[in-house]
């Protein structure tokens, strides 16, 4: 991997970039509910899947990206008013 990729914040922006586009697509009625809940189950297994190859020095990183995700999944269980 190129080392532009390895700044700090890099994770954080391509989540945040991933996450508003699956919103917008959702939004457009492309995706629905129940499939962008899917989406975020999904990388939820993937980065266990990940996370059990994982060296002790990247575990920081991958409890980081757990606590997203599962926050994610957090506020995708709750209704509001624009679902």
């Amino acid at each position: 991997m190129a080392d532009e990729f390895l700044l700090p914040g890099m994770g954080l922006g391509g989540f945040l970039l991933s996450m508003n586009t699956m919103l917008m697509l959702e939004k457009k009625g492309l995706l629905t509910a129940v499939e962008t809940k899917e989406i975020v189950e999904q990388a939820l297994l993937n980065l266990e899947t990940h996370e059990a190859m994982a060296s002790p020095a990247e575990q920081p990183g991958f409890r980081s990206a757990r606590t997203i995700l599962e926050g994610l999944r957090l506020l995708l269980g709750r209704p509001s008013p624009s679902r």
